[in-house]
């Protein structure tokens, strides 16, 4: 009888994105699953920050994050502000206005350049 080792779907491997609650964990999860650090990733975890703000703000955070982890590793400009536009709007929903008002300035800066 032969064993397999299954392999994580990429929906999985985000809901355990999800979950992480500090920076070193989530760069070590990417470190550990270098296939999510792609474009078509980030942009999903753009769009699922927007959906997750409206049930559960901590995830959206998390996710955030994550996508603005992914998007300094492509190191595209474009990516770079939507990234922070992303982080900025999981910051809005968890009321840290400050640091929303923070990231879209950031993000103001990139799309102007």
């Amino acid at each position: 009888m032969s064993t397999s080792v299954k392999k994580t779907s990429r929906e999985e491997l985000i809901l355990q994105l999800a979950q992480l609650e500090s920076e070193p964990a989530r760069r070590k999860f990417l470190s550990r699953y270098k296939s999510l650090a792609q474009r078509e990733v980030f942009k999903q975890l753009s769009d699922l920050v927007l959906e997750k703000i409206r049930v559960d703000t901590r995830e959206a955070l998390h996710l955030a994050d994550a996508a603005l982890l992914i998007a300094r590793k492509l190191r595209r400009k474009e990516d770079l502000a939507l990234g922070l536009r992303t982080k900025a709007n999981a910051l809005h929903a968890s009321g840290d206005n400050r640091g929303a008002v923070e990231h879209h300035e950031q993000a103001c800066k990139i799309y102007e350049a």
